[in-house]
């Protein structure tokens, strides 16, 4: 067996072979006329270079496979990780959050070192008077109500447009009476 010979080479060379070989099969004899035993020798070598070459192929994406399944495993670990780490800091936020408003500072921490400073966020959210945010899902549920509005707070696809919603908010126009304006605050680490 020839182990430097590619599988593409090997099936290009058995191709040729076997074309050699079928034009010397005589159909009405049924026999093979003027074969050369190496021609043969060489059929059967290409036959099993093919065969252990795609055995081992066939193992190496057996092990790709294998792989793309621990990495998609993996992945699904670390997504999990990071959505836990994600929760855990914006829980530890909020809290900060709360006890600074509680204690009506700014700031907490040493100068020196780390700080928490307290800051407005840089656009307000806009929430129905249950503390739900506008988005797709809630226009959906709330189609009736959304259609009572201005034209100018809502698309002809009836999502809010919680945007134009915090733009009237900002230029103290009126918006939908069924809608409060939330001023979040967040926690900035330096």
């Amino acid at each position: 067996m020839n182990k430097s010979l590619t599988l593409y080479d090997a099936a290009d060379e058995l191709q040729m072979w076997t074309a050699l070989l079928d034009a010397a099969y005589d159909e009405e004899t049924g026999e093979y006329e003027n074969i050369d035993p190496s021609a043969l020798e060489r059929i059967i070598e290409l036959t099993d270079t093919t065969a252990t070459k795609g055995t081992a192929i066939s193992k190496v994406l057996i092990n790709f496979k294998a792989e793309i399944e621990k990495v998609k495993v993996e992945r699904k670990r670390l997504q999990n990780i990071e959505r836990v780490l994600s929760n855990a800091e914006q829980a530890l936020k909020d809290y900060a959050v709360a006890c600074m408003q509680r204690m009506q500072v700014d700031r907490i921490g040493d100068t020196k070192g780390f700080t928490l400073c307290r800051q407005r966020n840089s656009q307000v959210s806009v929430q129905d008077g249950f503390g739900n945010a506008l988005d797709e899902t809630w226009s959906r549920k709330n189609e009736p109500m959304i259609k009572e509005w201005d034209e100018r707070f809502y698309e002809i696809r009836l999502i809010a447009k919680a945007s134009a919603i915090r733009d009237a908010w900002k230029a103290d126009e009126p918006f939908p009476a069924n809608v409060e304006i939330v001023e979040g605050e967040h926690v900035r680490v330096r």
